[in-house]
Protein backbone atom coordinates (compact mmCIF):
# COMPACT_ATOMS: atom_id res chain seq x y z
CA UNK A 1 0.00 0.00 0.00
CA UNK A 2 1.29 3.32 -1.04
CA UNK A 3 1.32 6.65 1.17
CA UNK A 4 -1.23 7.86 -0.60
CA UNK A 5 -3.70 4.87 -0.10
CA UNK A 6 -2.77 4.56 3.20
CA UNK A 7 -3.56 7.68 3.78
CA UNK A 8 -6.64 7.60 2.46
CA UNK A 9 -7.54 4.33 4.54
CA UNK A 10 -6.98 6.62 7.67
CA UNK A 11 -9.01 9.17 7.18
CA UNK A 12 -12.15 6.59 5.88
CA UNK A 13 -11.43 4.95 9.23
CA UNK A 14 -11.80 8.37 10.94
CA UNK A 15 -14.76 9.52 9.30
CA UNK A 16 -16.55 5.63 10.16
CA UNK A 17 -15.14 6.30 14.00
CA UNK A 18 -16.08 9.77 14.34
CA UNK A 19 -19.74 8.50 12.64
CA UNK A 20 -19.95 5.80 14.88
CA UNK A 21 -18.91 8.07 18.26
CA UNK A 22 -22.01 10.51 17.50
CA UNK A 23 -24.65 10.87 19.80
CA UNK A 24 -28.45 9.93 18.00
CA UNK A 25 -31.39 10.98 19.44
CA UNK A 26 -33.88 7.85 18.57
CA UNK A 27 -36.59 7.00 21.07
CA UNK A 28 -37.90 3.89 22.47
CA UNK A 29 -34.70 2.45 22.72
CA UNK A 30 -31.22 2.82 23.81
CA UNK A 31 -28.93 1.53 21.57
CA UNK A 32 -25.24 0.81 22.12
CA UNK A 33 -24.12 -0.01 18.95
CA UNK A 34 -25.70 3.12 17.05
CA UNK A 35 -26.01 5.12 19.92
CA UNK A 36 -29.41 5.71 19.05
CA UNK A 37 -28.60 7.47 15.36
CA UNK A 38 -30.03 4.13 13.75
CA UNK A 39 -27.51 4.05 11.65
CA UNK A 40 -23.40 2.51 11.99
CA UNK A 41 -20.81 3.55 9.47
CA UNK A 42 -18.55 1.06 8.06
CA UNK A 43 -15.62 0.23 5.86
CA UNK A 44 -17.31 -1.83 2.80
CA UNK A 45 -15.17 -4.04 0.46
CA UNK A 46 -13.74 -1.85 -1.94
CA UNK A 47 -12.66 -0.01 1.60
CA UNK A 48 -15.05 3.13 0.98
CA UNK A 49 -17.18 4.64 3.83
CA UNK A 50 -20.70 3.34 4.18
CA UNK A 51 -23.63 3.68 6.30
CA UNK A 52 -26.13 1.13 7.14
CA UNK A 53 -29.26 0.53 9.15
CA UNK A 54 -28.73 -0.62 12.93
CA UNK A 55 -30.65 -3.62 13.91
CA UNK A 56 -32.08 -1.73 16.92
CA UNK A 57 -34.53 -0.10 14.09
CA UNK A 58 -36.74 -3.27 14.18
CA UNK A 59 -36.68 -3.18 18.05
CA UNK A 60 -38.10 0.16 18.43
CA UNK A 61 -40.58 -0.27 15.39
CA UNK A 62 -41.89 -3.41 17.37
CA UNK A 63 -42.07 -0.84 20.82
CA UNK A 64 -43.75 2.03 18.85
CA UNK A 65 -46.26 -0.58 17.73
CA UNK A 66 -46.53 -1.28 21.33
CA UNK A 67 -47.30 1.51 22.51
CA UNK A 68 -49.59 2.39 19.98
CA UNK A 69 -51.41 -1.22 20.86
CA UNK A 70 -52.48 0.69 24.40
CA UNK A 71 -49.67 -0.68 26.72
CA UNK A 72 -49.49 3.12 27.59
CA UNK A 73 -48.35 2.63 31.18
CA UNK A 74 -48.07 -0.79 31.36
CA UNK A 75 -44.65 -0.72 29.20
CA UNK A 76 -42.98 0.84 32.86
CA UNK A 77 -43.73 -2.34 34.72
CA UNK A 78 -41.02 -4.75 35.43
CA UNK A 79 -40.41 -7.93 37.80
CA UNK A 80 -38.37 -4.86 40.26
CA UNK A 81 -40.77 -2.67 40.59
CA UNK A 82 -43.41 -5.16 41.59
CA UNK A 83 -43.90 -6.19 45.44
CA UNK A 84 -44.20 -10.16 45.70
CA UNK A 85 -44.60 -9.63 49.80
CA UNK A 86 -47.27 -12.48 50.09
CA UNK A 87 -47.32 -16.32 48.58
CA UNK A 88 -49.54 -15.87 45.75
CA UNK A 89 -47.69 -12.69 44.54
CA UNK A 90 -44.20 -14.94 44.81
CA UNK A 91 -46.59 -17.62 42.53
CA UNK A 92 -47.26 -15.10 40.08
CA UNK A 93 -43.28 -14.38 39.34
CA UNK A 94 -42.48 -17.83 39.75
CA UNK A 95 -45.22 -18.64 37.00
CA UNK A 96 -44.07 -15.46 34.73
CA UNK A 97 -40.29 -16.17 35.04
CA UNK A 98 -40.93 -19.84 34.08
CA UNK A 99 -43.20 -18.84 31.06
CA UNK A 100 -40.78 -16.61 29.95
CA UNK A 101 -37.64 -18.85 30.12
CA UNK A 102 -39.90 -21.78 27.81
CA UNK A 103 -40.29 -18.88 25.24
CA UNK A 104 -36.47 -18.11 24.77
CA UNK A 105 -35.87 -21.86 24.55
CA UNK A 106 -38.25 -21.70 21.58
CA UNK A 107 -41.60 -22.82 22.99
CA UNK A 108 -44.69 -21.02 22.74
CA UNK A 109 -46.96 -21.50 26.09
CA UNK A 110 -49.37 -19.55 26.90
CA UNK A 111 -49.91 -17.90 30.66
CA UNK A 112 -53.03 -17.03 32.58
CA UNK A 113 -53.41 -15.35 36.06
CA UNK A 114 -56.45 -15.71 37.60
CA UNK A 115 -58.61 -14.37 40.52
CA UNK A 116 -58.71 -11.54 42.94
CA UNK A 117 -59.26 -8.09 41.29
CA UNK A 118 -55.96 -5.35 42.48
CA UNK A 119 -54.18 -8.55 43.13
CA UNK A 120 -50.85 -7.57 40.65
CA UNK A 121 -52.02 -9.76 37.98
CA UNK A 122 -51.76 -6.83 35.07
CA UNK A 123 -48.67 -5.77 36.51
CA UNK A 124 -46.67 -9.19 36.43
CA UNK A 125 -48.57 -9.61 32.53
CA UNK A 126 -47.17 -6.86 31.64
CA UNK A 127 -44.05 -7.47 33.32
CA UNK A 128 -43.95 -10.53 31.04
CA UNK A 129 -44.70 -8.71 28.13
CA UNK A 130 -42.13 -5.98 28.30
CA UNK A 131 -39.35 -8.76 28.84
CA UNK A 132 -40.71 -10.36 25.60
CA UNK A 133 -40.73 -6.87 24.07
CA UNK A 134 -37.16 -6.45 24.70
CA UNK A 135 -36.65 -9.94 23.03
CA UNK A 136 -37.48 -8.82 19.93
CA UNK A 137 -41.62 -10.37 20.19
CA UNK A 138 -44.30 -7.95 18.98
CA UNK A 139 -47.02 -7.79 21.47
CA UNK A 140 -50.03 -6.31 21.39
CA UNK A 141 -52.36 -5.26 24.28
CA UNK A 142 -56.18 -6.22 24.39
CA UNK A 143 -57.79 -4.50 27.07
CA UNK A 144 -61.17 -7.41 26.61
CA UNK A 145 -63.51 -4.68 28.40
CA UNK A 146 -62.82 -2.43 25.50
CA UNK A 147 -61.86 -4.36 22.64
CA UNK A 148 -64.59 -7.06 22.93
CA UNK A 149 -67.36 -4.54 22.72
CA UNK A 150 -65.64 -3.42 19.73
CA UNK A 151 -65.77 -6.44 18.40
CA UNK A 152 -69.61 -7.15 19.10
CA UNK A 153 -70.14 -3.61 17.18
CA UNK A 154 -68.50 -4.97 14.21
CA UNK A 155 -70.25 -8.02 13.87
CA UNK A 156 -72.69 -5.46 11.49
CA UNK A 157 -69.75 -5.23 9.33
CA UNK A 158 -67.98 -8.59 8.36
CA UNK A 159 -65.34 -6.76 6.46
CA UNK A 160 -64.33 -4.79 9.32
CA UNK A 161 -64.84 -7.59 11.68
CA UNK A 162 -62.45 -9.91 10.47
CA UNK A 163 -59.80 -7.05 9.44
CA UNK A 164 -59.92 -6.90 13.51
CA UNK A 165 -60.44 -10.00 14.08
CA UNK A 166 -57.56 -10.83 11.81
CA UNK A 167 -55.19 -8.31 13.86
CA UNK A 168 -55.83 -9.97 16.89
CA UNK A 169 -55.61 -13.83 15.88
CA UNK A 170 -51.98 -12.97 13.87
CA UNK A 171 -50.03 -11.03 16.44
CA UNK A 172 -47.12 -12.90 17.50
CA UNK A 173 -47.96 -12.05 21.41
CA UNK A 174 -51.51 -10.68 22.08
CA UNK A 175 -51.71 -9.73 26.03
CA UNK A 176 -55.74 -9.98 27.13
CA UNK A 177 -56.53 -8.13 30.08
CA UNK A 178 -59.23 -9.22 31.94
CA UNK A 179 -61.22 -11.92 30.33
CA UNK A 180 -64.48 -12.18 30.62
CA UNK A 181 -64.89 -9.05 32.48
CA UNK A 182 -67.32 -7.34 30.42
CA UNK A 183 -70.18 -10.13 30.60
CA UNK A 184 -70.49 -13.97 29.63
CA UNK A 185 -72.92 -13.54 26.85
CA UNK A 186 -73.28 -16.12 23.85
CA UNK A 187 -71.39 -13.22 21.67
CA UNK A 188 -68.65 -12.89 24.63
CA UNK A 189 -68.35 -16.53 24.26
CA UNK A 190 -68.32 -16.60 20.51
CA UNK A 191 -65.21 -13.80 20.57
CA UNK A 192 -63.54 -15.17 22.79
CA UNK A 193 -63.67 -18.97 21.37
CA UNK A 194 -63.02 -17.91 17.75
CA UNK A 195 -59.90 -15.34 18.95
CA UNK A 196 -58.20 -18.00 21.36
CA UNK A 197 -58.79 -21.05 18.84
CA UNK A 198 -57.48 -19.30 16.33
CA UNK A 199 -54.43 -18.46 18.08
CA UNK A 200 -53.79 -22.31 19.27
CA UNK A 201 -54.08 -23.25 15.41
CA UNK A 202 -51.61 -20.35 14.58
CA UNK A 203 -49.13 -21.54 17.37
CA UNK A 204 -49.26 -17.75 18.58
CA UNK A 205 -47.96 -16.90 22.34
CA UNK A 206 -51.08 -15.72 24.64
CA UNK A 207 -50.92 -13.70 27.74
CA UNK A 208 -53.94 -13.54 30.08
CA UNK A 209 -55.29 -12.50 33.21
CA UNK A 210 -58.79 -12.74 34.55
CA UNK A 211 -60.87 -11.90 37.76
CA UNK A 212 -62.52 -15.39 36.98
CA UNK A 213 -61.34 -18.41 38.88
CA UNK A 214 -61.01 -21.76 37.10
CA UNK A 215 -64.17 -22.85 37.87
CA UNK A 216 -65.94 -19.82 36.69
CA UNK A 217 -64.35 -20.73 33.36
CA UNK A 218 -65.51 -24.21 33.51
CA UNK A 219 -69.12 -22.83 34.11
CA UNK A 220 -68.51 -20.15 31.17
CA UNK A 221 -67.86 -22.45 28.63
CA UNK A 222 -66.15 -25.97 29.12
CA UNK A 223 -64.49 -25.62 25.47
CA UNK A 224 -62.80 -22.13 26.12
CA UNK A 225 -61.89 -23.80 29.69
CA UNK A 226 -60.31 -27.15 28.16
CA UNK A 227 -58.09 -25.36 25.64
CA UNK A 228 -56.48 -22.68 28.35
CA UNK A 229 -56.10 -25.39 30.57
CA UNK A 230 -54.05 -26.95 27.75
CA UNK A 231 -51.87 -24.69 26.52
CA UNK A 232 -50.92 -22.93 29.52
CA UNK A 233 -50.34 -26.30 31.37
CA UNK A 234 -48.09 -25.45 34.53
CA UNK A 235 -48.11 -21.44 33.45
CA UNK A 236 -51.30 -21.04 35.57
CA UNK A 237 -51.55 -19.25 38.92
CA UNK A 238 -54.24 -18.50 40.67
CA UNK A 239 -55.26 -16.46 44.04
CA UNK A 240 -59.21 -17.28 46.13
CA UNK A 241 -61.39 -13.89 46.22
CA UNK A 242 -60.33 -11.51 49.04
CA UNK A 243 -60.85 -7.93 48.69
CA UNK A 244 -57.73 -7.61 51.17
CA UNK A 245 -55.84 -8.67 48.90
CA UNK A 246 -56.31 -5.71 46.53
CA UNK A 247 -53.86 -3.19 46.67
CA UNK A 248 -55.83 -0.65 45.56
CA UNK A 249 -58.35 -1.10 48.60
CA UNK A 250 -54.58 -0.55 50.80
CA UNK A 251 -55.86 1.86 54.15
CA UNK A 252 -59.11 1.81 53.06
CA UNK A 253 -60.15 -1.91 54.74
Amino acid sequence: MNLSSQTSSNIVEMQVQAYNDREGNLNYYDCPICKNKGNVAYINQNGDYSVRQCPCIVQRRIIQRTRQSGMGLLLEKNFDNFESNSEYQKAFCKVAKSFINQIKSGNKPWMMLCGQSGSGKTHICAATCNVLLKSGFEVYYMPWVDDSKQLKRLTMDEVQYRERMEQLQTVPVLYIDDLFKSGKTDADKSIAFELLNSRINRDNITVISTEMLLTDLLEIDEAIFSRLIEKCGAHISKVSKDMSKNYRLRGVL
